[in-house]
């Protein structure tokens, strides 16, 4: 088998990895840092399990929502550590509070990011808060698939994609698996967020990363050691910081070639439950203002499993229904995919022939020159058209 699918259109899932009966496959760094899998010629058997599994080559239906819901968990404290909401962490905590197993994103102290696997509520921690990088699958797909054969109560969160890469590998629906797909905006790689860091701290470990703190001293973005703070990008503050890491995200500059075509940015979702911030929220059909300066999630219910685990557990919970119109106004991913710009053309190209500070300065520049030349063309000819009057 010379490859999986085109890699243009590759997520890094990690399901042809997870899958592969001989281990031929690798998942590999390319030279922006993503993720994409190898083929060990010598060893692979030509099975094309890997092709089949792939979610690229094998779309997955998607389920429109049920419910939409503007909500939080009833956990005060939870609330306090969480930007919006913090309902991950409660449905997290009521599947550990009954036996079952929470598989999720973790900042390591090294400044990577990998799903793990949790089995006490007091390693919530580890996973809770929003990661704007890629996560590394590794072999939680296998493991979870070993948990619901053990008839454990399974909660996967991830990405769009991820989430359909461990349907794919499954190749069967499980009763004792509920699924959580994250509202996805596009992924950077872990080699961009390493490279930032270092640039800013001069070393990678012990380093923890953490993006967009609550509480009574906010941040967007905090690199810690030690539980001592290195840096951070203040939240809101007439002197922030400037960060490329989180300008570059935010214009949708850094992500892998996938994302900008991404199957998954519609309403339409993957998972049994759809979790992310509820932009716009009572814009139009009035909210509580308090409430929504502490943070909101946006809850879609897509499938009657994922419906039965809310009302299960409804007391942990503070919902309230919306439309589902409401939900998507704001929220771009539920209507299309970034866009892949000309800035997104210049990144591809300088990055990582250059530093990620030195592309994401020479953008800035970029921008800022087509702003100022379409000022004076605008202005010059406003004055041709006074002059030939």
């Amino acid at each position: 088998m010379e490859r999986v699918c085109n890699l243009n259109f590759c997520t890094g899932c990690s399901a042809c990895f997870s899958c592969c009966p001989v281990q031929s496959i690798t998942m590999q760094e390319d030279k922006r840092g993503f993720i994409k899998p190898k083929i060990d010629q010598t060893t692979c058997i030509d099975c094309g399990l890997c092709v089949k599994i792939c979610p690229v080559n094998n779309k997955l239906k998607l389920e429109e929502p049920k419910k939409v819901y503007a909500g939080w968990s009833n956990e005060i404290k939870e609330q306090e550590l969480s930007s919006s909401g913090g309902l991950a962490t409660e449905i997290s905590r009521q599947v550990l509070k009954h036996g079952g197993i929470v598989y999720g994103a973790s900042f390591k102290d090294n400044c990577t990011v990998e799903h793990i696997r949790i089995e006490h509520a007091n390693q919530l921690e580890e996973i809770r808060g929003s990661k704007y990088v890629q996560s590394n699958i590794g072999k939680t797909y296998k493991e979870c698939k070993k948990d619901l054969l053990d008839k454990f109560q399974v909660l996967f969160i991830g990405t769009p994609c991820q989430i359909a890469g461990l349907k794919n590998y499954l190749r069967k629906p499980y009763s004792n698996l509920l699924t959580i797909d994250i509202i996805c905006h596009g992924v950077p790689s872990q080699k961009m967020l390493k490279e930032f860091v270092y640039s800013k701290t001069k070393i990678l470990s012990p380093i923890q990363v953490s993006f967009r703190s609550s509480g009574q001293f906010p941040y967007l973005f905090a690199i810690k050691s030690n539980n001592k703070i290195l840096y951070k990008s203040i939240l809101f503050s007439n002197d922030n910081i400037y960060n490329s890491y989180y300008d570059a995200f935010l214009r949708c500059i850094s992500f892998r070639n996938s994302c900008y075509s991404c199957p998954y940015a519609k309403k339409e979702r993957v998972g049994d439950l759809t979790l992310g911030d509820f932009w716009g929220l009572g814009d139009e059909i009035p909210f509580n203002e308090n409430r929504k300066n502490k943070g909101v999630s946006l809850v879609l219910i897509n499938s009657e499993k994922g419906l039965l685990f809310i009302k299960k557990y409804e007391d942990a919970f503070a919902l309230f229904e919306r439309t589902i119109q409401e939900a998507i106004k704001k929220n771009a991913q539920l209507r299309k995919p970034s866009i892949k710009n000309i800035e997104v053309k210049i990144f591809n190209g300088l990055y990582p022939f250059l530093s990620f500070n030195s592309t994401i300065k020479l953008i800035n520049f970029y921008r800022k020159l087509s702003y100022y030349l379409k000022v004076i063309y605008f202005k010059s000819k406003a004055l041709l058209n006074k002059i030939i009057k």
